[in-house]
């Protein structure tokens, strides 16, 4: 391994090597665009000058002087890397991509049998520094990106893989940089006329260092922090801006790239945690960044939706899914804090639907205009009501305390609460599957406000019966809360200048309803008086 003082004391030599290599690539540049070479005399010089500085660098190597030499020798293979870039992009010979990748590939194995075997670090690096750059300078035609990307590929996987194998972490960390480069310079040098290729090849960079990132951080046992992190994460944020940069371009929808990278970074952070349980830290970060990633995305997804209200039974769905995530996360790995941020944006979401679901129109199915409870609005109604009794259930055995408390509230009160907030959101339900009903089909012998007020007197019984059977006296006074404010509705509105006929055969019905909640809670009541007496 190379001295960091010897660097430190020679680096001014080794800035001055590097002026010296872009000063011969751009005077054979030059000597090439002018004709003043022929093109088999410019691989032949190309390959001359390679192995006189390879050779000679042995010499020094052998003297003692492995500092010198591994600069000389990087110098040198990164000028073969250069002569077999102009071969294949910028001359008339054009190699073909077998041939290509025959030589870079037999050169990238020579030079990490001597970096591995005699830990030549500083060669290893001046030479993937120089292979990577000289795209840069020798550019490729459009025709041969291809070649390029095969080339640049060759490369970042030998800096990896040395990277990994002896943790030389400047070498993964230079190998991207010089990577993003080389994209962005080719990307505004061809202004490509579509966008898959260019996604293709930003979706192999993203995806090859996001393995190898956790792979070496996986070896090395740094529990997935430090470089690697941070390497990961500019990773993630380069892919990200390029493809939205990329679908905007063509006018295509950023949601998709957002989307696959958020659920790239759950996963990623669903591997890490399975893998290192020491520290929670990377796992959380990678968790949380994909979830603002797929966040992001739904305003995307929703604006492809605009019609009928189905933007914000997309925008809900997506949120939701989100959310339930993140709770069921929580639950499975007993963290507090990720579930108390479900439940938070679970009730901030439900705030959200109540005020936009009246907007969403009902679909057809099967030719038939309306069908209650099976339409997209009613199906994000018995989701966020359901997942509400799903929180009263199981969340009360992870996050009470000793005292079998919670935010200092009982387990009981707790569980009532969100069982009340199923309740609600299923009277929403109800609400507004009736709304839809009567406005598809315009019913006239029963007007929709009696129809609602029938209905909820119906759902207090319901919730009557509920709290019979649980025992549970909020029901009882979440129901006589619903009986109330309908018995208000209906004095005051519903039969406000109706005949006298149709008040009597109303207050019928209703009158039936409530003797029947009269008659459970009797019961009831008088159940609990026997347990008082015994």
């Amino acid at each position: 391994m190379v001295d960091k003082e010897l660097i430190k004391k020679n680096w001014i030599f080794i800035l001055g090597i590097g002026f010296l290599f872009f000063s011969f690539l751009y005077a054979t540049k030059i000597a090439f665009d002018e004709g003043l070479i022929p093109e088999e005399g410019k691989i032949g010089l190309g390959i001359f000058l390679s192995l006189t500085s390879v050779m000679y660098s042995f010499l020094l190597y052998k003297k003692g002087k492995e500092f010198l030499a591994q600069i000389l020798a990087g110098f040198g293979v990164s000028i073969l890397y250069a002569t077999c870039a102009y071969a294949s992009f910028a001359s008339n010979i054009m190699w073909s991509p077998n041939t290509l990748f025959i030589s870079i590939f037999a050169l990238s194995a020579v030079v990490a049998f001597f970096g591995y075997r005699f830990e030549m670090r500083l060669l290893v690096t001046i030479c993937m520094i120089g292979g990577l750059i000289t795209p840069i300078v020798i550019k490729a035609s459009p025709e041969q990106v291809t070649l390029l990307f095969i080339y640049v590929l060759i490369l970042n996987l030998l800096s990896l893989y040395l990277s990994i194998s002896k943790q030389w972490h400047e070498l993964r960390f230079i190998s991207f940089i010089v990577t993003v480069a080389i994209y962005f310079a080719y990307y505004f040098y061809f202004v490509p006329e579509n966008w898959p290729k260019p996604f293709f090849y930003i979706v192999t960079i993203f995806l090859v260092y996001m393995v190898g990132l956790i792979f070496a951080s996986y070896s090395e046992r740094d529990n997935f922090e430090g470089i690697n992190l941070y390497l990961g994460l500019i990773n993630a944020l380069n892919f990200t801006l390029w493809a939205m940069f990329i679908f905007k371009s063509f006018s295509l929808v950023y949601s998709i790239p957002l989307i696959f990278v958020g659920f790239v970074f759950i996963g990623v952070a669903i591997l890490i945690f399975k893998l290192s349980k020491e520290n929670i830290f990377a796992p959380l970060i990678y968790f949380i960044s994909g979830i603002l990633l797929l966040a992001i995305s739904v305003d995307g997804l929703g604006a492809l939706f605009t019609t009928r209200g189905m933007n914000f039974v997309i925008n809900t769905f997506s949120w939701f899914s989100l959310v339930a995530l993140l709770y069921f996360l929580g639950v499975r790995a007993k963290e507090s804090s990720l579930i108390f941020a479900g439940i938070a944006t679970y009730l901030l979401l439900l705030i959200y639907w109540f005020s936009v679901a009246w907007q969403v129109e009902w679909v057809e199915w099967f030719g038939i205009k309306y069908i209650p409870f099976i339409n997209p609005g009613a199906i994000v109604w018995m989701i966020m009501a359901g997942f509400a009794f799903y929180i009263a259930l199981t969340s009360p055995q992870i996050l009470k305390d000793q005292k079998g408390e919670i935010l200092g509230s009982s387990q009981n009160i707790w569980e009532l609460t969100f069982s009340i907030i199923g309740h609600l959101v299923v009277g929403g339900l109800l609400t507004i599957q009736i709304q839809n009903t009567w406005s598809a089909y315009d019913y006239k012998l029963i007007e929709v406000d009696i129809m609602l007020s029938i209905a909820w007197t119906i759902y207090s019984l319901l919730l009557f019966l509920w709290g019979a059977y649980t025992r549970g006296t909020v029901f009882r006074t979440f129901g006589s809360t619903v009986l109330i404010i309908t018995s208000i509705k209906v004095l005051f509105l519903d039969l406000s200048g109706k005949s006298n006929g149709y008040k009597a055969i109303f207050l019928l019905i209703l009158g039936a309803l409530i003797i029947s909640i009269a008659l459970v809670n009797n019961r009831w009541s008088n159940r609990e008086d026997g347990k008082i007496i015994e």
